[in-house]
């Protein structure tokens, strides 16, 4: 279950594109139709589980085994920065952006003793999405605020950068530093929906999902030899944008 805390956060911070920004002088047009670039710091609560089809490692260590249908969830951070290209045969704005985005990964797994343990690892994941900017057919302008959705979807490649097995009731253990032993890649996808005045302040908040191909470059080996792949959905938030 999601944190109720991070949930309720962004649900709140959602409910404030209902607020009127006064003082703001109302938008015509799309108000990121004259930028160019843009940079943006987000958070996101998400839900994860591990592909079902790769739960059994053989290991030096023992076997182990991933449970299956079980979410755990996980708080990450995202910076991205991207590009805006205005069509202008039609009302749509596009956009190319990549970055880097800090993600927590939990999985719960027994060893051959029947022990529950806790798998977390920390990846730096570097997405690139290609999507655009459709303004909603109706009310696109409200309370100072101009409306839009966006769509976008792209592939990622994500790395490592430290890890831990821990008794699940027992997170007192160090993390071990991997130092990028592998990549992993996948897809992302995202729906947003936005309200920004006519500086390009506003709110953004979304759902994103991504998925782990069953596929991975390994550099060099872990200690344990536990490489899950993991499916995610979960709302996001950006906290800071800047358009120019």
């Amino acid at each position: 279950m999601l944190p109720r805390i991070a949930l309720t956060t962004i649900l709140s911070s959602t409910l404030l594109m209902l607020n009127p920004l006064k003082g703001q002088p109302v938008p015509q047009e799309d108000p990121l139709a004259g930028f160019k670039n843009f940079f943006e710091i987000g958070i996101s609560v998400s839900a994860v589980r591990i592909n079902t089809e790769f739960t059994r490692f053989q290991t030096l260590k023992g076997d182990f085994e991933f449970r299956k249908n079980h979410y755990q969830p996980s708080i990450d951070a995202d910076f991205s920065f991207g590009w805006l290209i205005n069509d202008k045969s039609a009302p749509v704005i596009w956009r190319v952006n990549t970055g880097v985005n800090l993600l927590n990964r939990n999985a719960e797994l027994t060893d051959g003793t029947g022990r529950d343990l806790l798998l977390s690892t920390g990846y730096l994941q570097v997405p690139l999405q290609v999507g655009l900017r459709s303004p909603l057919k109706f009310n696109t302008i409200r309370n100072y605020l101009f409306r839009a959705f966006e769509f976008s979807a792209g592939l990622y490649a994500a790395t490592p950068f430290m890890q831990k097995l821990d008794l699940k009731d027992n997170l007192d253990s160090k993390a071990d530093f991997l130092g990028f032993n592998y990549f992993k890649f996948g897809l992302i996808g995202e729906v947003a929906f936005t309200a920004f005045s006519s500086s390009g302040n506003g709110h953004k908040a979304g759902l994103r999902v991504s998925l782990d191909f069953a596929t991975m470059a390994k550099l060099s080996e872990t200690e344990y030899q536990l490489y899950p792949y993991y499916y995610s959905a979960g709302l996001f938030y950006i906290l800071i944008n800047e358009y120019k």
